[in-house]
């Protein structure tokens, strides 16, 4: 059995970029038909996903130098600004895995501190974590072509787990209805409780009458939309009200989600 540690930390790197830190392995590269030098069960795999910058990589390797660990080896994919990577660490000195909840609460904070030095305050993407034996039997394969799949693998997966989370869950559009001279307003966002009753509000709040409303929902997803004009009795003539009212909806939406 393979005796990990998994640590998920928001970090960045280009894509197609793969450090060796092993001299040994870059040699053991050169030689498809050797297996890989690197025993990934005799280490600890910090996986680490987040927002892609410029030196965010060199800061990373320099946090892992001032607590002590040694990186053998790791892993990174970069797109569309987001980063996920993977690094095998031992203990400086003994060149032991790392265990210790302590030490490895310790690891997950600096590197913490490193990376929301930069990062969106906002933004969900980025979580720290360890948990214990999580990669053994993903990491359990035999020989170097199973080693690569099996990091690659994992790869795509934090990845995916980053453009998820970044992934926009509501959405709002407007149209008009010129025979009637109304605007529509459409939300697409997660259903919950009270949804229609906060964009109600914001529309009322901000100067429109509602003459029709209509909601409907689709599993964990609900649809709205509204036949508005201004209490003016005009419809939504430029690109900047239609932009403010839009903005409004969305944090009106997205504002109670974040709550608890």
């Amino acid at each position: 059995m393979l005796k990990t540690s998994t640590a998920a930390i928001g970090t960045s790197r280009r894509e197609s970029d793969s450090v060796k830190a092993s001299e040994a392995n870059e040699n053991a590269n050169n030689n498809p038909l050797e297996p890989p030098l690197i025993d990934h069960g005799e280490h600890t795999a910090i996986e680490m996903t987040g927002t892609d910058r410029p030196g965010l990589f060199s800061e990373i390797f320099a946090a892992f130098a001032d607590l002590h660990c040694n990186v053998l080896e790791a892993h990174a994919w970069s797109h569309n600004a987001r980063l996920a990577c993977i690094a095998y660490v031992s203990d400086d000195s003994t060149h032991a895995p790392i265990d210790d909840p302590s030490r490895l609460a310790s690891i997950e904070d600096h590197l913490s501190t490193v990376i929301r030095a930069t990062a969106d305050p906002a933004s969900n993407s980025t979580h720290v974590g360890h948990k214990e034996n999580e990669t053994d039997r993903f990491l359990a394969g035999q020989g170097k072509g199973c080693m690569n799949s099996n990091v690659e693998r994992r790869l795509h997966q934090l990845m995916l787990s980053v453009e998820y989370c970044e992934r926009k869950t509501t959405s709002v559009s407007i149209g008009s209805c010129e025979d009637r001279g109304y605007s529509i307003v459409t939300v697409k966002s997660k259903d919950r409780r009270r949804l229609m009753f906060d964009t109600i509000c914001t529309l009322i709040d901000m100067q429109y009458v509602i003459f029709h409303a209509a909601l409907r929902s689709d599993g964990a997803d609900a649809f709205q939309e509204y036949f508005i004009r201004h209490v003016d009795g005009r419809a939504l003539n430029t690109e900047g009200e239609k932009e403010r009212v839009m903005k409004c909806l969305e944090a009106a939406i997205e504002r109670r989600v974040c709550e608890g």
